[in-house]
């Protein structure tokens, strides 16, 4: 090409790329060295800052502000009201959504011109609800009395066992139980829960409708001190290893879907029954506890494993456990064996019927035993007759007392409906009456005892998410309600409950050098009587030897604790002669008795008495189970 037809750029290319280069060079040192530009630049509210590390602090700076504005006493923006958190809830769900006092509605709904203020609307919570308190049982009954745990029923349970004793199982597990029994209102509880016409705070039927079962039946002890009689030490005993209870002194989930399930199980039909009616425990040497209330026969008459209850209202029966079924069968398997030998002595009435010879070779002796066997034996029929028509008597009592009962509250309330399928069946209603029990295991010996039986409910609140916020946070892992205080102080105590003491012992003969001290106690359910020769100075009792049924040659402790102080001898009004023992007990207390009063101590004889029918029902146990032993090994007849 030639030159003088170039173009402009064609002749000065090279100088316009250096311009380029060098432009580009300016740009890049004003950037990176002059600091003319910098990319790093970050504008934060009216602030400008070159490097991202200098915005953190800053940020930091304005959060804790708002922080502290939040935590202060004022809103962070004077113009802004908070809604008032107390107007009522029903008012608002009573407002119209649409505003039915205009003629017609616009053909266009549009937010133009509405003020700010009528869109900013905060539903208030729900009002605080009335929570009322769950009624009391009625009708309670007590009982109590002496027992010895079967350890090798369920061996699961005696590390609870043991832990409600102390923290060791007893050797051997004797102990002393009180057992309360009542029924329990659900009409009642219902009835709290309506309220009255017109009562503020109601909490909606919604709520608790399906919340209607029992979650614990508890008791609650106090302890009389002997030195001023009062009452003291209110606690609430803890309930028998394995039963089912939540209490209201527990805390529980506070997750919906948790509370939710636990409602759950707390209502199936089963988990009730081992809420209201827990299984007793189970008991050595053939012996079960029967309840207050209970129509169960000692002699365990009736089909095993499920026996009638003439006392519950409704006809249901009350399970035995395994270890009473295995012992009823026991007793009917020994009427059969009863029966069995009066056949086999066709039928002539008793062993004084047979006579001697070849192949019959009881002596005397035996023949007289066997008298005195079936002498005592006709002695039980006829005392369990006797004892038949007296509950007979009871039963139709109690039957004609539920019907005036009932008949009084039809009257006076009738029932509710609520269309609700309960765990019986049904609905509810005036008549309806839930069996509850409960049984202390912790009774110490020698200190008396009053009780009231309380039962608590499902919390209708417990899982219902909206809520006030205070009610919410006093409900929110509260499973159960109890009752309040103010319904356990209108309740009625028990009658006072002795705990006989552990031993005991009777001044019985002697004199002023040497004295004889019987002493009694109780040992694998057995009583133990043994003499003491004591004199002043030495301490009453000690310990012995004996063969116990089932554990061979044992050590008992009987040392009762006191020791004698001396044996004075006086003259009675009378002037015969009488001996005084005086002594201190494990208290330092200084006591003394008569030698002629204890001599003839009602309670001595009643303890007399209940040793020897003791030994009599432990004769005729071994008896019987030798005679299955022998049945077992003897060879079976040629044919």
């Amino acid at each position: 090409m030639r030159v003088k037809n170039a173009t402009f750029v064609q002749k000065h290319i090279e100088k316009l790329i250096l311009l380029v280069a060098g432009l580009f060079l300016v740009i890049v040192l004003a950037i990176f060295v002059g600091g003319v530009i910098n990319p790093y630049k970050v504008e934060l509210g009216n602030s400008l800052y070159n490097q991202p590390s200098e915005v953190i602090p800053a940020l930091l700076d304005d959060a804790e502000k708002i922080n502290l504005g939040l935590k202060g006493p004022d809103p962070i923006d004077p113009n802004y009201v908070p809604p008032n958190m107390q107007t009522n809830y029903e008012q608002m769900m009573n407002q119209s959504v649409i505003n039915t006092q205009q003629p017609t509605l616009p053909r266009r709904l549009s937010l133009r011109g509405t003020p700010l203020s009528d869109l900013n609307v905060i539903p208030p919570p729900p009002p605080a609800y009335v929570v009322p308190s769950p009624p009391m049982p009625t009708a309670v009954a007590a009982d109590h009395s002496h027992a010895v745990l079967d350890t090798e029923f369920d061996t699961r349970l005696n590390s609870a066992y043991a832990e409600l004793w102390g923290g060791q199982m007893r050797v051997p597990p004797d102990f002393y139980y009180v057992l309360l029994e009542g029924e329990f209102s659900m009409y009642d509880w219902v009835q709290a829960l309506i309220g009255e016409p017109g009562e503020a705070g109601k909490i909606p039927s919604g709520i608790w409708k399906s919340r209607l079962n029992i979650t614990a039946g508890y008791l609650i002890r106090e302890e009389m001190d002997e030195a001023t009689g009062q009452w003291l030490n209110r606690t609430i005993v803890r309930p028998l290893p394995g039963q089912i209870q939540l209490m209201p002194s527990e805390n529980h989930s506070e997750d919906l879907d948790q509370a939710a399930k636990l409602i759950e199980e707390v209502g199936e039909q089963t988990n009730q029954q081992d809420i209201t009616q827990p299984v007793l425990p189970a008991l050595a040497n053939d012996d079960f506890i029967t309840l207050p209330k209970d129509g169960l026969f000692e002699d365990g008459e009736g089909i095993p494993g499920f026996e009638e209850d003439p006392f519950n209202d409704g006809g249901i029966g009350v399970p035995m456990n395994e270890a009473e079924r295995q012992r009823a069968e026991r007793r009917q398997a020994m009427e059969e064996r009863r029966a069995e030998q009066e056949a086999r002595r066709g039928g002539r009435g008793g062993p004084e019927d047979f006579e001697e010879g070849p192949g019959n070779s009881r002596n005397e002796r035996d023949l007289e035993r066997q008298r005195e066997l079936q002498e005592r034996r006709q002695r039980q029929l006829e005392e369990e007759e006797r004892r038949r028509q007296a509950l007979e008597q009871e039963r139709i009592r109690r039957e004609q007392e539920r019907l005036r009962r009932e008949e009084e509250r039809r009257l006076a309330n009738p029932g509710v409906d609520l269309g609700l399928t309960l765990p019986g069946g049904g609905t509810i209603s005036a008549e309806q009456l839930t069996r509850v029990w409960a049984m202390d295991i912790t009774a110490e010996y020698g200190k008396t005892y009053r009780y009231k039986l309380a039962v608590a409910v499902i919390n209708p609140l417990y899982g219902v998410p909206r809520l006030d916020p205070e009610q919410y946070a006093t409900n929110k892992n509260k499973a159960a309600l109890g009752p309040s205080e103010e319904v356990i102080e209108a309740a009625e105590w028990s009658e006072p409950i002795v705990v006989p003491p552990k031993y005991e012992f009777f001044f019985v003969g002697g004199g002023e050098n040497r004295s004889r001290i019987e002493v009694w106690t109780i040992y694998n359910g057995l009583r133990i009587r043994q003499e003491f020769e004591v004199s002043a100075g030495d301490p009453i009792g000690g310990e012995v030897i004996r063969l116990v049924p089932g554990m061979g040659e044992v050590a008992i402790d009987m040392t009762v604790g006191a020791t004698v102080v001396d044996v004075e001898r006086r003259l009675d009004i009378s002037g015969r002669t009488v001996y005084a023992l005086v002594y201190i007990d494990d208290q330092g207390r200084l006591h003394e008795r008569l030698q002629s009063n204890d001599q003839s101590n009602p309670r001595r004889r009643e303890l007399d008495l209940l040793q020897r029918e003791q030994e009599r029902d432990l004769a005729e146990r071994l008896q019987f189970e030798q005679q299955l032993q022998d049945e077992r090994t003897r060879p079976a007849p040629r044919r």
